[in-house]
């Protein structure tokens, strides 16, 4: 009995590694997730998808600015709201600012060019702000979909 449970487990196990192999589509970005930009800048990520492959998301960014009325650091929290595209076969996800909630001016639009890594579990590329002379690193984990 024992031996048939096992070997069920490991057949369910086995077929949908098979399945996902043979579809070849990649996890999903749709969810939440973290990261960073550059060094000191880290963020949130909500993306959503469509069967298109069609991605919309909002990156709400953690900062912080010196302000002259009080001769102190202030955090604040813009959003860029992101648009873009998503092919679950390569995994590549390529998004650009389509608008910012942005009162302190501290944003400038970005194009995201970012690769889905096999896990599931991480996204690694660059931004260059539309500078080609600065791409920049970017790592998102995944928080949750």
């Amino acid at each position: 009995m024992k031996h048939t449970i096992l070997y069920i487990a490991l057949l369910c196990c086995f077929s949908s590694f098979t399945l996902h192999a043979q579809t070849g589509d990649m996890p999903t970005v749709h969810g939440y997730w973290e990261g960073s930009w550059s060094i000191d800048f880290t963020y949130n990520v909500y993306l959503e998808t469509d069967a298109n492959g069609k991605v919309t998301g909002t990156i709400t960014w953690s900062l912080s600015r010196f302000d002259p009325n009080t001769q102190g650091m202030v955090e604040s929290n813009p959003k860029e709201f992101v648009e873009g595209t998503y092919n679950n076969k390569t995994g590549v996800l390529n998004l650009k600012t389509v608008k910012e909630e942005d009162p302190y001016n501290e944003l400038m639009p970005g194009i995201y060019y970012l690769k889905m890594m096999e896990s599931g579990a991480e996204m690694k590329g660059y931004t260059d702000g539309y500078s080609e002379s600065a791409k920049i690193p970017i790592t998102m984990s995944r928080m949750r979909t």
